[in-house]
């Protein structure tokens, strides 16, 4: 499990970007990370993958601090992955398989076992049929998919996932919903979203962050509702969340439980 603990960071400009950010993986299998542009979250994100350094404060990992010798950071990267907003900053081979298989390759697995995870990986993201593909070929949407596949082969413990559905149309962004809950069940996953339906159907805690401070946490139905703090932040309410205080209805988790709803 992931544990960051009083973390502080400052840019070398001296801005502060991060102000004691607390967040805890043990509050859930899915956790949230939501705020406006500019709050902090990718910067989060730089840091837990060690590609910052904090000022002060500690990430740990398995009980373990994060170090930053190359050693270190390459064991810990193994166990701790990123999926990033824009899939071109994944993508580097002409094909797909390749592609998925390079980091693979770099850790010097077999070609027998890179074959089992290639399938394997993009068989749970519903992409088999683009095993053979050239990448330039693919829409975003299946970028997006491939992308999230070369990070399952690598069978990481934690996965953070930066506007997963950031580009995708309604359709590609239900699938997406189903992948991220399909891959929940052997890892932690990590969502940095500005989409506040998609955070509060499949989050089971989330953090707030304004200005790179952490102004509230819990569970989604919980801080949803919290309408001070979220106009502060400068975000928008889910639409369930919506309903439930216009019209006094049960507080429904998904759309599928308010479609099936009888009174």
């Amino acid at each position: 499990m992931l544990k960051i603990k009083d973390l502080c960071f400052e840019y070398e400009d001296g801005k502060v970007a991060l102000k004691n950010i607390n967040i805890d993986g043990e509050n859930g299998n899915v956790i949230g990370i939501i705020g406006a542009n500019g709050t902090g979250k990718s910067t989060l994100f730089m840091n837990i993958m060690g590609i910052l350094k904090a000022k002060s404060g500690s990430i740990e990992f398995d009980g373990k601090k994060l170090t930053y010798d190359k050693k270190s950071l390459r064991e810990y990267r193994k166990k701790v992955n990123i999926v990033f907003q824009n899939p071109e900053q994944q993508l580097f081979y002409s094909d797909v398989y390749d592609d998925i298989a390079f980091a693979l390759r770099n850790l010097n697995f077999t070609e027998e076992e890179i074959e089992k995870r290639v399938y394997d990986s993009l068989d749970r993201v519903n992409s088999l049929d683009l095993i053979k593909k050239p990448i330039h070929f693919l829409s975003y949407g299946q970028k997006k998919r491939v992308s999230i596949a070369g990070i399952l082969a690598l069978d990481g413990k934690i996965l953070l996932m930066d506007e997963p559905t950031s580009g995708l149309d309604p359709e590609m962004t239900k699938d997406m919903k189903n992948i991220i809950n399909e891959i929940k069940n052997d890892r932690q996953v990590i969502i940095s979203s500005h989409d506040m339906d998609l955070i509060y159907e499949i989050c089971d805690y989330i953090y707030v962050i304004k200005d790179g401070e952490v102004t509230a946490h819990g569970k989604p139905e919980d801080v949803f509702i919290q309408t001070k703090v979220l106009t502060e932040a400068r975000l928008d309410k889910p639409w369930l969340i919506k309903i439930y205080e216009k019209f006094n209805t049960p507080l429904f988790k998904s759309e599928e439980e308010f479609i099936n709803y009888n009174k």
